[in-house]
């Protein structure tokens, strides 16, 4: 998807504000600022849900964590 400079900008606000809000309450933000906007909108939630699943999926990168027997592997069932 291809916006405007000024649309962008107005995303990465609109993003940025929803980040400093709980995870659960992100897209009723998103939704309720860009609803005048629909292609703001798509972009705003694309990202914040991009973030989400990122986040989701970092304990597979987190370096072994030392326990009393030694060093524990994250585990890849979750």
């Amino acid at each position: 998807m291809s916006i405007s400079e000024q649309k962008w900008t107005r995303v990465k606000a609109i993003v940025m504000d929803a980040m400093e809000l709980p995870t659960r309450e992100r897209a009723d933000f998103v939704a309720e600022v860009s609803a005048d906007d629909i292609e703001v909108h798509q972009e705003a939630a694309a990202l914040l849900a991009a973030d989400v699943e990122v986040r989701g999926n970092a304990r597979l990168w987190e370096p072994p964590r030392a326990t009393d027997e030694g060093v524990a592997l994250p585990d890849p069932g979750g």
